[in-house]
């Protein structure tokens, strides 16, 4: 790679050798085209085409803008792991969110950076479990105790979990084809918006004798109720937080409890996902320029600012409600729609 205003050119060695090495490198950072504008194309992409460009017969003349360094990786991983502890357990879509920034800060298009989008919800997995580390290890003495109310919770957090893993295996490939971009994001942050606002106010209508308050009263039937509800959360930019707290709501919990539920949920729910897209696309996340330095900098910054998210959200959702999220949700869609015109 060059500095500025600097031109670059190289003649190739081998042909096989160039188109292996330009096939090789659109696994990591997703197709390049040799005619396209650098100043268009993500860190990664600009550094295939300038590698390319090195290794191929035909003399093409590449100019980069602005030189490739691990820290402006690590800077934008960095802006990313924060997005994810902010928004996880908000009930406005971490994934969405983070489609929303990577496209802005360019770098998006790989199999591999929206792999990482997912993976780094490990972090703020880790986070919920350290949170509520005494209600997992009152449950676990419960189990071992065989107290009712310990085995009724894990068989709601089993019949919430199961139907959104057996949805999400279906459509998992899918929908990262074909709903992992602004559009689709702005569209799921909208309509889930009003639905917040509208089970919100329905809610606040109900006697308070109809709102249940603790997990004891989160039976099975409820956590499957929650779950086929969590199945939207598959659409990026639903959230998963907002339709299982929404879904809890509807099957007659409080808000707060609703929530707490949610966070629990998230455990098999998001270390699931993570566990999976991992195991598909870890090799491709590791191979990307200063992947591993991406990986941890993303997990460790999104365990920091979930944690410290959690309480905070947890008491402002029991005095203010989920309204004030509702027409934030709708009006960044708004926003995202009027930007893609």
């Amino acid at each position: 790679t060059t500095g500025e205003g600097e031109y670059e050119r190289a003649d190739a060695e081998s042909s096989a050798t160039a188109g292996t090495a330009k096939r090789w490198l659109e696994t990591l950072v997703g197709p390049v085209d040799p005619a396209a504008n650098p100043r268009d194309l993500s860190e990664g992409q600009r550094l295939a085409l300038a590698l390319a460009v090195q290794l191929t017969a035909d003399p093409k003349v590449v100019l980069l803008d602005e030189p490739l360094t691990g820290l402006d990786v690590v800077s934008r991983d960095l802006i990313l792991g924060i997005i994810e502890g902010l928004t996880e357990l908000l009930p406005v879509s971490s994934t969405g969110h983070l489609i929303l920034v990577g496209e802005a800060l360019g770098g998006h298009d790989s199999e591999a950076a929206k792999s990482l989008d997912v993976v780094i919800q490990l972090g703020a997995v880790i986070a919920v479990g350290v949170y509520f580390r005494l209600k997992l290890l009152e449950t676990t003495k419960g189990l071992f105790a065989r107290s009712a109310e310990a085995y009724r919770l894990l068989a709601a957090l089993l019949a919430a979990f199961i139907p959104t893993a057996i949805v999400g295996l279906a459509i998992h490939s899918w929908v990262k084809a074909h709903l992992f971009s602004p559009g689709p994001v702005a569209g799921a942050l909208i309509v889930g918006g009003v639905l917040m606002i509208g089970v919100e106010k329905w809610h606040h209508r109900r006697p308070p004798e109809a709102r249940r308050e603790g997990l004891e009263h989160v039976t099975p039937l409820r956590g499957f109720i929650i779950g086929l509800a969590q199945c939207l959360s598959l659409w990026p930019g639903a959230s998963r937080s907002m339709t299982t707290i929404v879904g809890g709501q509807i099957t007659g919990l409080d808000t707060k409890t609703a929530a707490e539920f949610s966070f629990l949920l998230a455990l098999p729910t998001l270390g699931a996902a993570t566990v999976y897209d991992f195991y598909k696309n870890g090799r491709a996340i590791l191979a990307m320029p200063s992947g591993a330095t991406i990986l941890v900098v993303g997990l460790v910054v999104s365990f920091i600012v979930t944690w410290l998210v959690v309480a905070v959200f947890l008491r402002y959702v029991k005095r203010v409600g989920l309204t004030p999220f509702g027409i934030y949700r709708v009006l960044l869609g708004i926003v995202v729609l009027l930007v893609l015109r």
